[in-house]
């Protein structure tokens, strides 16, 4: 999946991110019995777990900004919540991280896929544990934001889709999850990096993720874009990659190889460097083979 677009040469360039987010309709499970403790969080029990590795902080004092607190999902409907910048920490940042704070009741229940959209943006994608029969399980998980913080810069809506069946079938464990965001300042010694000017959700509908299979494998969505666009970067959370043990492939599109080629001959852009962030942002979605036009010449790059 890719973004269809040429860059043009402007005095001031622009960034963008395009945030999408593909799922698949099946649940999967996720053990969170893993290693726990994190320097940053005091482990109580053995039944409380970091279900992801810590994300490293600045030496700077973080602003919090609670999007929701202890917040029930036992039905399907999502709850909304109000986002405000920190007015103490207005920026620039040296790193914004996501923070999840999870529970689920003892008793029956399946692994539940978890996301948080602020503007129609997925800044959260997981699953949820099964319920122990007797004790409460908790886990806690950090996602990395810094790459979105043009987004965090004005006041949005947003809400968590976690959809749970209380009351039939047996199943009787409430989840229950407190959501915040960490924004770390910028200093000397802790500089804000380069991150995109634009963040654009895709799809752009308001309606959280969307499944891809057989019968809809494409998904597409049409942007209006400035003319002096500099780069582009695209994340994709593929269900896919975190179900499956086998290798994924991914088809780097002869569309998008065509517009590099062509914006790199009016010397709009950077052909190389450009060609080498598309391939690493399919890699990063999870890919473990791309195939790709560009392979001749990434391989002359990467050899030096």
């Amino acid at each position: 999946m890719g973004s269809k677009f040429l860059t043009a040469p402007y005095r001031s360039a622009l960034v963008l991110a395009i945030a999408s987010l593909t799922a698949s309709n099946l649940l999967h499970s996720q053990n969170t019995n893993g290693p726990s403790g994190s320097g940053q969080f005091q482990v109580g029990s053995s039944l409380e777990a970091t279900a992801d590795p810590p994300v490293p902080r600045p030496s700077t004092k973080p602003c919090v900004v609670t999007l929701l607190s202890n917040q029930a999902f036992e039905n399907f409907t999502n709850p909304t919540y109000s986002y405000a910048p920190p007015s103490e920490c207005p920026g620039p940042w040296a790193k914004v991280i996501f923070t999840g704070d999870f529970s689920i009741q003892p008793g029956v229940q399946f692994d539940r896929t978890g996301q948080l959209f602020l503007g129609d943006v997925n800044i959260y994608f997981g699953t949820t544990a099964e319920p122990l029969q007797t004790q409460t399980d908790t886990w806690h998980v950090e996602r990395d934001l810094t790459d979105y913080s043009t987004l965090f810069k004005t006041p949005q809506t947003g809400f968590a889709s976690l959809g749970n069946i209380v009351g039939e079938d047996g199943l009787n464990s409430i989840i229950f999850g407190t959501f915040k965001l960490e924004f770390y300042p910028a200093n000397f010694i802790n500089p804000a990096p380069k991150t995109a000017d634009v963040v654009l959700p895709l799809p752009d509908n308001g309606s959280g993720s969307v499944a891809l299979n057989a019968a809809n494998p494409e998904l597409s969505q049409t942007f209006t874009l400035p003319t002096n666009v500099e780069n582009a970067y695209l994340d994709v959370i593929a269900a896919v990659r975190a179900r499956v043990d086998v290798p994924v492939a991914a088809y780097h599109v002869s569309g998008e190889y065509a517009m590099i080629k062509a914006a790199a001959a009016h010397g709009w852009i950077d052909g190389a460097a450009v060609a080498l962030e598309h391939t690493v942002a399919i890699k990063r979605a999870g890919a473990d083979i791309i195939l790709t036009y560009l392979a001749g010449e990434l391989a002359e790059t990467l050899n030096g």
